[in-house]
């Protein structure tokens, strides 16, 4: 592709998907945000808290992990506002997925891939409706988009830190904390951060980092920390391999529609994601890791946080590697392997054109068969509410009991945290009202 068609194509992508974003999101709750948000806000505002019970609650767990920029983001937004608008918040998330995309064009950039085909890559990956769940609800993308983003904004500016008191070097470190605290799999950051600066020989700045690594551990995980653990029961490493290798390759999964469709999808997907694990695994010990640390950490990422949800997940098996509310985790993983192969010089100039076509058609049948899930996810989010607003033994959570989730959303309506059930369910998403 020509360099003037792939940026224009790039821009028509991001338009899509802001068209999609702006016309689907709903001010109302949904899955997790209903204990995540909606009893935050209560405890917060309306239980009598101190001022430090108001700052330790901002930092506590939430299931097994923390997230901080959620809660704060929320209890600031009804500070100034005195309701929730989950519109508001979710168009804020997204801001941060802007800020990813603009660190990896710089990421990419810095490795001399030509700016036309980073450019149309990355609109391809990150404006992308395979993760709709994360980009079109609050639960998921105000923790899974700061967790990468503040990630990978501590690698780039450790590997460009030379001395302690540096500002790059506080930044890195400030990165990393957030990251820990805004989702669960922010954790592998410092440990990539130490082997950058191992194999970048800058031993003063590893031992720094050790400390406060050690530190930030013995915070969030020591025996006062009261961190609540999933059991996970005796794992099945066959299912563990299938979630895994899928999830690897979830970035070639259009969502087709039919159930032999589907599995065919999701074993391209494991077929795909076997190879790249090994080719992870080669460059390891083929010195690559070494010589190139940034690149090999970023790529990390997302492989160390496939591994993670494929243990904490097993149980899913293969169809667990392809769930909306996940895929954002692997969307950088063509990006990273790409700039990689650029990099060892397997892929050359001519290559890119044939990449290009082949991940914008990946993307129009994905953005088409997700457009439809969205719809039907949306459609079903405001039908339980409109049915539970006649019959509270209605879930409004499918998978979840009615009782918790009708206190919650009754206590929020009574106390105008949250609009009542006809703005919330109405006028909100050009798609739902016409399908």
């Amino acid at each position: 592709m020509s360099r003037y068609l792939s940026i224009s194509t790039g821009l028509g992508i991001f338009i899509a998907f802001a068209y999609t974003i702006l016309n689907n999101t709903l001010n109302a709750p949904s899955f997790d945000d209903y204990d995540a948000t909606i009893l935050f806000i209560k405890n917060f505002y309306f239980d009598g808290y101190t001022l430090w019970e108001k700052i330790t609650a901002l930092f506590r767990t939430h299931n097994e992990h923390r997230i901080f920029l959620s809660r704060v983001f929320a209890t600031v937004y009804y500070y100034f506002f005195q309701v929730i608008n989950f519109r508001h918040l979710v168009f804020l998330q997204n801001f941060f997925l802007l800020a990813t995309f603009g660190l990896c064009l710089r990421v990419m950039l810095k490795n001399n891939l030509p700016f036309h085909f980073a450019f149309l890559l990355l609109c391809i990956t990150l404006f992308n409706l395979s993760f709709y769940q994360v980009s079109i609800y609050y639960w998921g993308g105000i923790q899974y988009y700061t967790v990468f983003f503040f990630s990978i904004l501590s690698l780039f500016f450790l590997d460009k830190s030379i001395k302690a008191l540096s500002l790059s070097f506080v930044i890195a470190i400030l990165a990393a904390i957030l990251a820990i605290i805004c989702f669960g799999n922010g954790f592998i950051v410092w440990g990539l951060g130490g082997f950058l600066l191992w194999s970048q020989k800058k031993f003063r700045l590893l031992y720094v980092w050790i400390f406060f690594s050690i530190c930030l551990f013995l915070i969030l995980f020591g025996p006062a920390s009261k961190v609540q653990n999933s059991p996970l029961g005796a794992i099945n490493f066959e299912w563990m391999a299938r979630l895994l290798f899928t999830f690897i390759g979830s970035f070639v999964f259009v969502n087709p529609e039919g159930i032999p469709a589907r599995y065919a999808n999701i074993i391209i997907c494991a077929l795909v994601g076997i190879p790249i694990f090994v080719f992870w695994v080669v460059l390891f010990f083929r010195g690559f890791a070494v010589k190139n640390p940034l690149l090999y950490t970023l790529f990390c990422l997302p492989l160390l946080t496939a591994i993670v949800i494929a243990v904490a997940r097993f149980n899913s098996k293969a169809a667990g590697g392809t769930a909306s509310r996940y895929m954002f985790f692997t969307a950088l993983i063509p990006v990273f392997l790409t700039l990689i192969l650029w990099k060892m010089q397997k892929i050359k100039p001519k290559h890119l054109n044939g990449i290009s076509v082949a991940s914008v058609l990946i993307w129009l049948t994905s953005f088409y068969f997700n457009g439809k899930e969205l719809r039907e996810s949306n459609a079903d989010v405001t039908d339980r509410i409109r049915r539970w607003e006649h019959n509270h033994e209605v879930q409004l959570v499918y998978y979840k009991e009615s009782e918790y989730m009708t206190y919650y959303m009754d206590w929020a309506i009574s106390h105008k945290v949250l609009p009542s059930v006809e703005k919330m369910t109405t006028g909100q998403s050009i798609l739902v009202n016409n399908q």
